[in-house]
């Protein structure tokens, strides 16, 4: 019983060494994610509350008006971009945009026309704060889902380092980005141990872990446990002798052949 005590020590002492970083990277990342209100990390704080569409405007073209100038316009709706209400539909498979007063195209969109739409839908600042427009085709950034693409992508210089995604073909706002959110998306990588895709939380690395950990809790309780009986025993023991002071020595007295005679 003592020997596998020994050997069960040996084993959680290599167990919490090699764990021991992984535990901390554990505690600290998850201490940060449930600390954060994830409104803000989702960066909800810098764009403007929707407009609803006031469908009863006498100024808008009508869909039976619009289905006059476009007459192959597929899953047409009315939405709102910015200050203004907009038509989207596709035509030939691709997709469209056109005033919803005028009925004209509002594609392709400039970067003249993505920054009056940016200012107008962010919270950010002036025009003065934003540091860079550009359209991204290819490449995405690591923060932005490929899926977008293409999109236009808005940076500030701010200390917060906000970043603004607009759909190249809505002129919505689409996803947003800041420091906050890439130390947590950062973070949520060393707790899910996904260090390419940031997403995979069932992935064999999590689960190694996962499961080492769990056999390394199960060897402390054991060892707990045997701790306590040990010192049971040693306090059983030492009450007895305490009791029996005469009993503390129980050896033989042998007596020498000259001490006999």
């Amino acid at each position: 019983m003592k020997k596998l005590a020994l050997t069960q020590r040996k084993i959680h002492k290599f167990l919490m060494l090699f764990l021991g970083v992984q535990f901390l990277l554990w505690s600290l990342s998850g201490l940060y994610m449930v600390t954060m209100n994830m409104d803000f990390i989702h960066g909800d704080h810098l764009v403007k509350a929707p407009v609803f569409v006031d469908l009863h405007s006498e100024s808008l073209l009508s869909f039976q008006e619009i289905l006059q100038l476009y007459p192959r316009a597929k899953k047409l709706k009315l939405a709102q971009l910015a200050q203004q209400s907009v038509y989207q539909f596709t035509l030939n498979g691709q997709p469209q945009l056109v005033s919803a007063n005028s009925g004209k195209s509002l594609l392709p969109f400039t970067q003249l026309d993505i920054k009056q739409l940016v200012i107008a839908q962010s919270n950010i600042g002036d025009q003065t704060s934003i540091q860079k427009i550009s359209l991204l085709t290819d490449n995405a950034p690591s923060e932005l889902s490929s899926r977008h693409l293409p999109a236009w992508q808005v940076t500030y210089d701010n200390f917060s380092g906000d970043t603004l995604y607009l759909s190249s073909v809505t002129g919505q706002v689409i996803t947003k980005r800041h420091n906050y959110w890439r130390f947590f998306d950062f973070v949520w990588m060393l707790h899910i141990m996904d260090y390419e895709n940031r997403a995979d939380i069932t992935n064999w690395l999590l689960f190694i872990f996962s499961l080492t950990g769990i056999f390394s809790c199960l060897s402390g309780l054991y060892l707990v446990g045997h701790r306590f009986r040990f010192t049971a025993k040693l306090k059983k023991l030492f009450t007895k002798n305490k009791k029996n002071p005469s009993s503390t020595i129980d050896c033989p007295i042998v007596k020498s052949a000259k001490g006999a005679r």
